[in-house]
């Protein structure tokens, strides 16, 4: 009966007040407002308002109907009482909601945290959970027996490896020589690969997180801007000690890829599927492990490359290369020359960077 007198009165004088009717009218209404609550209108739309009994009538027809299908107020959870869920592992699982991307993703590169929430601790579970192209369990079968027969890595579902980030990242591996006599230089096609690897990377989501927390501490000021720094850190040669005649290092191809130090010494080698790649070929020879960890897993392998040995090199395993770029990339801007302490899976781990004239030296995990 009230809102029959409203809509007559609305009638009697809509020529004047037209707008404010329908305006007063639509705060009573969870259209366009679900998930939010306000203190402009008398009635609220999200999940709260059941708490406080003061929902909006169509509360449940607008935000609630239909919503285990929608993601609606569910982002970034994970449900079993829901057949699609709305997470960053829901890409990687195929079990997203149909509008995921529009709900929880679209628009959230511009959503910078507050400086006070910048903190590199809990970066390492923020890159952590967005890294949807790290390899399950699953998807590898690594061998912790000391046995020169078999290989660290005995078994790798090669079909995950076809991301544009794990072909980029591969197809970087044959541009280094790994001696330290060479002085090295980058040929058009190489410099190609640099920044195809670079574009890959940088539209993954554990970039775009990587960007925002470095705005905020305002290491960077764009996703242009990290490029240039990370080709400077990462690409740019140098030379590796205070005698040495030939620009032949880079953090990439030290950290990522591997170097020898001497005739028969090899030098950083952090990356696992460098490693892979390497025994794949049998340029390697795995001599077993030295300390192994999981959740995340975190190994260190004594091994020979080309006649050269290594007792003990460290690295993620089955992580991406955006995330190892990613998360030694953080460290090294932020911790250089000390300890890198994060929190991956609920774990404590640590990070040991170095720096080279503005470059990276070396990073490991600990």
């Amino acid at each position: 009966m009230a809102s029959s007198a409203f809509l007559f009165v609305c009638f009697l004088v809509g020529l004047v007040i037209h707008t404010d009717c329908f305006l007063f009218g639509s705060s009573d209404s969870c259209q366009g407002r679900c998930n939010r609550r306000s203190k402009k209108h008398s009635c609220q739309c999200n999940s709260h308002c059941v708490r406080y009994n003061d929902c909006c009538s169509d509360y449940k027809a607008v935000c609630v109907a239909g919503s285990s299908d929608s993601c609606q107020g569910r982002c970034n959870r994970r449900s079993k009482k829901h057949s699609c869920q709305c997470n960053s592992h829901c890409v990687r699982y195929n079990d997203c909601c149909s509008d995921y991307k529009a709900v929880c993703v679209a628009g959230s590169s511009s959503k910078l945290p507050k400086s006070g929430k910048c903190q590199t601790s809990k970066m390492g579970k923020v890159l952590w959970d967005n890294d949807v192209h790290r390899l399950s369990s699953s998807d590898f079968t690594t061998n912790y027996q000391p046995s020169l027969q078999i290989r660290f890595f005995t078994q790798v579902d090669g079909s995950k490896l076809t991301s544009p980030t794990f072909s980029a990242f591969i197809n970087l591996l044959n541009n280094y020589y790994p001696e330290n006599t060479h002085t090295e230089h980058s040929t058009s096609h190489e410099t190609a690969e640099v920044n195809a690897f670079l574009d890959a990377v940088l539209e993954t989501k554990v970039m775009d997180e990587l960007q925002k927390f470095l705005i905020c501490k305002n290491k960077v000021s764009s996703k242009a801007d990290l490029k240039t720094t990370l080709k400077k850190i990462w690409f740019d040669f140098y030379t590796r000690g205070s005698r040495d005649a030939y620009h032949s290092s880079s953090g990439f191809e030290h950290v990522l890829v591997g170097e020898f130090k001497r005739s028969t010494i090899v030098n950083g080698f952090h990356s696992w599927l460098s490693f892979y790649e390497k025994e794949k070929t049998g340029d390697i020879n795995y001599l077993g492990y030295v300390s192994k960890r999981t959740d995340p897993e975190i190994a260190s392998v004594a091994f020979t490359w080309d006649g050269h040995y290594k007792a003990k090199g460290s690295f993620f395993v089955g992580t991406s290369p955006e995330f190892d770029l990613a998360i030694y990339t953080l460290c090294y801007l932020m911790h250089s020359g000390h300890m890198c302490k994060l929190t991956i899976n609920g774990h404590r781990v640590s990070i040991k960077t170095y720096d080279r004239k503005g470059h990276v030296a070396t990073a490991f995990v600990l």
